[in-house]
């Protein structure tokens, strides 16, 4: 019953027997309130007994509302105990449920119902064990502990566990308030609990710290799915605890809420070395490693999600809604952190329209988070048929910083009206100059429906430094004036004009590989942008990219109406079926284009307006194209075809630019005011542009034919 004497109990063995009580009920001792010491004792089922702890009685129609406390060793642990070489095999550890009072739910284990002495130690001397043992609980309840509230429990191990819970239900341990759980493991079948905060390992961590545990279990199956806040390692993290080195590869079933492969809510907690293996199946808030982060800001170091030979599949089953899913975390709220973290993974959408899907991220949402050298590998792939879909983010709603960053998945989301989709990041929204995406890349195809980048779909009010993308191809499926499609952006809109958004030594292609940038029944179509209003471009460059689209097609970008300088266009071809096609820019209006240049061939459609760098430039003052040159072949048929541009509408200004052709003007139609020009060959475009007063000490380089600085 109860041990309250500081003795030791060794090679104590219970074999057999139904032990049945109201509370404090266990296999070996009911309740410890003593510093005692348990060696080698053991509660076993060995037929043809069997080995039964059951509980509560229910006496005079009530119960204490302290807890059941029911264990297979021991109910109840208050005193500094420790249990050494002690184990549960074949037995039955069962909560029946009385009729009325639902405090009394609760505190029940496969070894332990409730350990809560900061001294209590279980397997630190020797290892303790669990083995082919059936849990039936409710509340607070786990495999191994119930409730941990202090102390230790170390090198113990669950095989052949079969589990089922309700809330706050842990394959090891239901909730952990206090103390330390270290080299623990847990292999099974299934656990099993209809409600909320549901863990492979634990179902809530509170407190304490977890080092070098891992389950296997599974949780739920297709036709009992989990609850809310559901985890393939723990239900919900919510306090300042440290997890170190823990992994899950069971699958996880749940039928909504917040759900991860590792954790369902992290909203405190620093975690490294962790991972999770196993598929997830849900509806809700979905990451392949954590559903959500919220509340209070956490950190990642080192934390996957799948690796060399896993490749777990994340299945979003909502109809409908901003449910975020993304390859490790679905739904980022608070400022959290993620440091030197990957993802091999591959998220699959049904037919439904849930919104914001990354592939490491679906969505950031204040407190600007930040993501360092974190990856999205080879192998992975992004699949979703609604809006915000990036291969790392979907979503990055207030911001964040993203540094050295990468993402390889193949991104699908062509389905008709998918809009917003990038090779790294479908909707990007910043709220200042701090929001940034600094060396960050992607490199797998990207194939939407409108505003489609190979980098970011849309971008509005963030800083884009040193990155780019190096994928093989990028594609939009929509037919007519709306594609928005780019190597490396898709658009900046024309509202919030005032959110400074601004691309420096970014680029598209690695200079060995052809790009293919193709919407040929779109328009808006640039080898790095198809339509910029308000973004500031300054060296970025496009190289090796072919470009084919319908009106408005141009090497770099398709519609201009935002300055570019310093920019270019090395090699590949822009293709256009409809009009206005240039090897730099289609259709330039109220825009700048300045110390630019582009060596791309230029094939234009029928009777199209084509350009060696700008399609049409329009009849307004401000539109201006200055100190730059073209030196790709150009063809097209019609008369609206020159080596700087196609058609120069009066108002426009052309200075010091350069069109190395012999048979073409350097304005095919229009009489745009043109200022101190070359059009030929004769000698070098270096000796043209030097002749010409070019900036040779801060721009360009004195080469030929010259580069960017």
């Amino acid at each position: 019953g109860v041990y309250s004497t500081n003795d030791e109990i060794k090679n104590c063995y219970a074999i057999g027997g139904v032990i049945t009580g109201g509370s404090y009920i266990g296999g070996i001792v009911g309740q410890v309130t003593a510093a005692a010491d348990f060696d080698g004792c053991t509660y076993e089922n060995n037929a043809p007994a069997t080995a039964t702890v059951t509980g509560p009685t229910l006496h005079n129609g009530s119960a204490s509302t302290a807890g059941a406390y029911i264990g297979g060793i021991a109910g109840e642990v208050s005193g500094a105990a420790s249990f050494d070489d002690c184990h549960v095999k074949n037995a039955t550890v069962t909560f029946t449920t009385p009729a009325s009072n639902t405090s009394y739910w609760k505190y029940t284990g496969g070894a332990f119902g409730y350990i809560h002495n900061a001294s209590a130690t279980v397997g630190a001397a020797e290892a303790c064990t669990l083995e082919s043992t059936t849990v039936t609980a409710h509340h607070y309840s786990g495999g191994f502990v119930g409730y941990l509230n202090g102390g230790s429990v170390s090198n113990c191990t669950i095989t052949g566990l079969s589990y089922s819970g309700w809330n706050y239900s842990g394959g090891f341990v239901g909730q952990i308030e206090a103390g330390s759980i270290n080299s623990c493991t847990v292999a099974g079948n299934t656990v099993q609990s209809v409600n909320a905060t549901v863990g492979g390992f634990a179902g809530m961590i509170n407190g304490g710290e977890l080092d070098g545990c891992s389950t296997s279990l599974q949780m739920g199956d297709a036709d009992h799915k989990i609850g809310t806040n559901a985890g393939g390692f723990a239900g919900r993290i919510t306090a300042d605890v440290n997890i170190n080195d823990c992994h899950s590869s069971g699958h996880v079933f749940s039928g909504g809420g917040t759900v991860g492969g590792f954790a369902g809510d992290i909203s405190n907690g620093t975690l490294s070395s962790c991972s999770s293996l196993g598929n997830v199946t849900a509806k809700g808030y979905m990451g392949g490693f954590v559903g959500i982060t919220q509340t209070t800001a956490s950190s990642f170091t080192g934390c996957n999600v799948g690796d060399e030979s896993h490749n777990p599949s994340l299945t979003q089953t909502a109809d409908a809604g901003n449910y975020f899913t993304g390859g490790f975390i679905g739904n980022c709220q608070i400022g959290s952190s993620f440091r030197n973290c990957n993802v091999k993974a591959t998220i699959v959408m049904p037919d439904n329209a849930v919104k914001g899907i990354g592939g490491f991220v679906g969505h950031t949402f204040t407190a600007r988070p930040s993501f360092e050298n974190c990856k999205v590998l080879a192998g992975s792939v992004v699949n979703a048929k609604a809006n915000w879909v990036g291969g790392f983010a979907g979503y990055t709603e207030a911001g964040g910083t993203f540094e050295t960053c990468t993402s390889a998945a193949n991104v699908n989301a062509s389905a008709s009206g998918v809009q917003y989709v990038g090779g790294f990041v479908g909707y990007a929204v910043g709220t200042d100059s701090d929001d940034k995406f600094e060396n960050c890349g992607a490199t797998g195809t990207v194939a939407g429906c409108q505003h489609v980048g190979g980098f970011v779909g849309i971008a509005n009010g963030e800083t884009f430094s040193g990155s780019y993308y190096e994928g093989s191809s990028v594609s939009a499926s929509y037919s007519g004036a709306s594609a928005f499609l780019g190597g490396f952006l898709g658009d900046t809109p024309s509202s919030d004009a005032g959110k400074a958004t601004s691309f420096a030594n970014c680029h598209v292609g690695d200079g060995t590989n052809t790009v293919i940038v193709s919407s040929e029944s779109g328009q808006r179509v640039g080898g790095f942008v198809g339509q910029n209003y308000n973004a500031n471009f300054d060296k970025c460059y496009v190289q090796n990219t072919n470009v084919s689209g319908s009106t408005n097609t141009g090497g770099f970008v398709g519609v201009q109406y935002g300055m570019i300088e310093k920019s270019w266009v090395a090699g590949g071809t822009v293709t256009a079926s409809g009009n206005q096609t240039g090897g730099f820019t289609g259709y330039l209006d109220k825009a700048e284009l300045k110390n630019s240049y582009s060596t791309a061939t230029v094939e234009g459609g029928t009777y199209s307006t084509v350009g060696g760098l700008v399609g049409i430039m329009t009849n307004q003052a401000t539109t201006k194209i200055t100190n730059c040159y073209a030196s790709g072949s150009i063809s097209g048929t019609g008369s609206n075809i020159g080596g700087i541009v196609g058609n120069a509408y009066s108002s426009g200004t052309i200075t010091k630019c350069i069109s190395w052709y012999t048979s073409l003007s350097l304005a095919g139609t229009g009489t745009a005011t043109q200022t101190s020009c070359y059009s030929g060959q004769t000698d070098t475009i270096l000796y043209q542009a030097t002749t010409l007063g070019w900036d040779f000490s801060t721009i360009w380089n004195e080469v030929d034919p010259p580069t960017l600085k």
